[in-house]
């Protein structure tokens, strides 16, 4: 279905003058590369037209281009109905095209190392949270002290070095 037709003969020499051109058009559409925002948003709007099983899709991206296979997170794969594949797999090649390609659509489950936390965990990561900002603000109000009387005493010290009144000219009389 992806591969274009072309009838040739060798033993005549015909059907060869557009060999060449149908060659780089393939190897142009082969070296496309979709974004991840607009590959998601296509998969996303195709799978709300068409999505007999109700699989959430979450992330959608292009992992390679030789051949061009694309990989979505979905909440279960099981779930992706093959009229969907075939479905996301022909809008697919009607927007971008990848003629000649043999192009690979993977569906893997979504992982999250999140979970749900309890209230006494929640607790004490506000805990820790204090106790961070209580030791930066007693550290940075140290650090401000000290520098500033760092700062002082350079001042004292440049004021200490200078005389009371000089002045470069004499006024004339």
């Amino acid at each position: 279905r992806y591969a274009p037709l072309m009838f040739l003969s060798g033993k005549e020499g015909m059907g060869f003058e557009h060999l060449g051109e149908l060659v780089v058009d393939i190897l142009q559409q082969r070296r496309v590369r979709i974004s991840t925002r607009e590959f998601t948003e296509f998969v996303r709007t195709g799978s709300t037209v068409h999505n007999p099983m109700n699989a959430k899709f979450y992330l959608c991206h292009q992992t390679g281009r030789n051949p061009p296979t694309f990989v979505c997170h979905v909440s279960d794969p099981d779930k992706v109905h093959f009229s969907l594949r075939r479905y996301l797999m022909n809008t697919l090649r009607e927007k971008w095209g990848f003629m000649g390609s043999p192009v690979r659509l993977l569906f893997v489950q979504a992982s999250s190392d999140r979970r749900a936390k309890t209230s006494s965990e929640r607790q004490k990561v506000r805990e820790v949270r204090r106790e961070k900002a209580q030791v930066w603000e007693k550290a940075s109000s140290s650090l401000r002290k000290a520098l500033t009387g760092k700062a002082r005493a350079a001042a004292n010290k440049k004021a200490a070095k200078k005389p009371a009144s000089t002045k470069k000219f004499a006024p004339k009389k």
